[in-house]
């Protein structure tokens, strides 16, 4: 508790001395930066995005969920914006009931390929929804898979001979067991052929990437049964036909789950997610795997919030990485994002995180061609959320005139009445 009490305040302090004092109740965010910008889209119900990345024109293309616009309850949102976050164009996917979208990426014939769930379409309860766009989003084809029971897609790629490969979760029965799920399709969506993975309880699969041998490395999390009843992080390599050369899985007592891996240039690969560490309290673990899977080395991120968590991990052209997540001060400033940029060995080169009272989440991120970086999520105002598409340089910085309040400095010294002094006295 000593900590994070320090903690805070140091980084109360700090913000105090650079950032003017003032009444107002708004936070402002400049979207004039040049290459440094964040921008919000919604309207007045709860619209998110999940994976956003650069195009060949110098614009973004980012996939989302809207409750705000579309036909059903959620509908899959599809947005082109140009360089400085401009909308150009929007598409919706969607029926009568909550479909959400996870993963877009561009393929060779310059349109996109889109998964997800939809609960609108199908045979179950929730299927794998796997859609294909043009150029501006303009629907050219879908396909649904799955069961009965609830089944999702998390990652999609498209493969050397132009199908398509996606990872999710399939649920069996509805109840305490799931498998990781690998679908191959054509090049029209076709099923050519799928596998499962799993044991005992739920297994769930969220993320994919082709491997330079012509097979996947996949990133997800397997159900330990017996005295923890908890989760292993779980990687499995497969070969071109999804069978699987080699799995590895990491346990650390409490819950582990590794939500992105990616092959790197040395030819390995660099896994991120969360594990229990200060349990209950999450902490971010990145792992180094050579190219046949055994450990090189592994760094844990702590920091002074209750948790802290992992979405999304790419290496950057410096041979480093970054990695992208969320930090929890719990009743205190609510969600905040987290950028930590490491060195190729995972030392910390520098971490961002916001101090701001509410929600605030990003899920993605990669690297822009003029060094810096784009992320997505959302951003919580009025118990409604926004898409949130943020812009920064090369050091992690956007351009922000944050104005805290009165009532921030007050709601800190509810929390911590004998900590804050200095704060006490010029609120008085």
């Amino acid at each position: 508790m000593k900590r994070k009490i320090i903690g805070i305040l140091v980084c109360t302090l700090l913000i105090a001395t650079v950032i003017p004092a003032t009444g107002n109740m708004t936070q402002i965010f400049s979207n004039n930066g040049g290459d440094k910008w964040m921008k919000t889209y919604g309207g007045n119900k709860l619209d998110l995005g999940s994976y956003a990345f650069e195009t060949s024109d110098g614009g973004y293309i980012v996939v989302g969920t809207t409750s705000s616009f579309g036909s059903g309850e959620d509908d899959i949102w599809l947005l082109k914006t140009d360089y400085q976050g401009g909308l150009e164009w929007e598409q919706f996917y969607g029926g009568e009931y909550n479909d959400f979208g996870n993963d877009v990426q561009e393929t060779s014939d310059g349109g996109y390929i889109i998964t997800g769930y939809t609960e609108s379409y199908g045979n179950g309860k929730k299927d794998v929804w796997l859609i294909k766009t043009d150029a501006n989003g303009e629907l050219l084809w879908d396909k649904t898979f799955g069961g009965l029971n609830f089944d999702s897609g998390s990652n999609v790629r498209e493969t050397s001979d132009g199908g398509f490969i996606i990872i999710g979760s399939a649920d069996h029965t509805g109840g305490p067991r799931g498998d990781i799920w690998l679908i191959k399709t054509d090049s029209s969506g076709n099923l050519l052929w799928d596998n499962k993975y799993g044991g005992i309880g739920h297994n769930h699969g969220f993320s994919i990437d082709l491997t330079t041998d012509g097979g996947y490395i996949i990133a997800g999390a397997s159900f330990v049964s017996g005295e923890t009843e908890s989760y292993d992080f779980w990687i499995i390599k497969t070969d071109s036909n999804g069978d699987i050369v080699w799995d590895k899985k990491i346990h650390d007592n409490q819950a582990d789950f590794a939500s992105d891996v990616k092959q790197i240039s040395d030819g390995g690969y660099i896994v991120v997610g969360d594990a229990n560490y200060d349990y209950p309290y999450c902490n971010i673990l990145l792992l180094k795997l050579d190219v046949n899977g055994e450990k090189e080395w592994d760094r844990v991120f702590k920091g002074y919030a209750d948790d802290q968590r992992a979405s999304s991990v790419r290496e950057t052209n410096d041979g480093g990485f970054i990695i992208v997540g969320c930090t929890c001060f719990n009743n205190i400033f609510g969600i905040s994002v987290l950028l930590i940029k490491t060195n190729d060995q995972g030392g910390t080169a520098w971490e961002k995180s916001n101090l701001e009272i509410g929600n605030e989440i990003v899920v993605s991120v990669e690297q822009t061609m003029d060094e810096g970086f784009i992320f997505t999520g959302y951003k919580t105002s009025n118990f409604n959320s926004d898409l949130w598409l943020i812009k920064t340089d090369s050091e992690g910085n956007v351009p922000r005139n944050r104005l805290i309040t009165e009532s921030f400095f007050l709601r800190l010294l509810q929390r911590f009445p004998n900590a804050f002094p200095l704060l006490r006295h010029l609120l008085s």
